[in-house]
C-alpha cells in the first residue's frame, strides 16, 4: 500500500501540482481496483475518492444523494452509453432533486474503438438535463460547496 501511495499516487499528485493544476478529488486508474484500505488511505489526502462502473452496471449507478466520500460516477463513453435508459436516470432525478455523477474519457468524435465519448452525444445530454432543469456543477462541489485543494506540502 506504501509503495503504491508513494510511486503512483504522490508522484502523479506532485506532477499535476507542480504543472500548475489544482487537485480536489482522486479517480482510480483502472476503474474499481478499491479497496476500503486504499479508499481510507486516499481520503487522508483527497476530500473525493471516485470510481467508474464501467460495463458492469447502468446508468443509475451514478445516483448521488448522501453524504458519502467515496462515489460512483455513471459511465457515458460511447461503447455504455445508453440514451434512452439516461434519460430515465435524468428524470428521475430531476423529480427527486438527486445529483448523478457521469464520467467519460477522451472526448473526440472521430473515434472507433476505446473509452471515449462524441461531443455530439455530449451536446444531446446536456440538452436533453437543461431541459429537465437539471443543473451541471464541478466533481469538487457534490460533496462541499468549497472542497479542499490538495496540500502541496504532500509533496515535500
Amino acid at each position: 500500500m506504501e509503495q503504491w501511495l508513494e510511486l503512483e499516487v504522490k508522484s502523479s499528485l506532485c506532477s499535476m501540482l507542480d504543472d500548475g493544476f489544482s487537485v480536489y478529488s482522486f479517480a482510480y486508474p483502472n476503474s474499481n481496483s478499491n479497496t476500503a484500505e486504499s479508499d481510507n488511505k486516499l481520503l487522508e489526502s483527497f476530500d473525493i475518492v471516485r470510481l467508474y462502473n464501467g460495463h458492469d452496471s447502468t446508468h443509475q449507478a451514478g445516483v448521488y444523494d448522501n453524504q458519502d466520500s467515496v462515489i460512483m460516477a455513471a459511465a457515458i463513453d460511447e461503447e455504455m452509453l445508453n440514451m434512452s435508459e439516461l434519460e430515465a436516470v435524468i428524470d428521475s432525478i430531476a423529480d427527486n432533486n438527486q445529483t448523478l455523477v457521469l464520467a467519460a474519457h477522451d472526448l473526440i468524435e472521430d473515434k472507433n474503438i476505446g473509452l471515449f465519448l462524441k461531443p455530439s452525444s455530449l451536446i444531446q445530454i446536456i440538452n436533453y438535463a437543461n431541459s429537465k432543469g437539471v443543473m451541471f456543477v464541478n466533481f469538487k462541489d457534490i460533496i462541499s460547496p468549497v472542497a479542499n485543494k490538495v496540500d502541496y506540502s504532500v509533496c515535500l
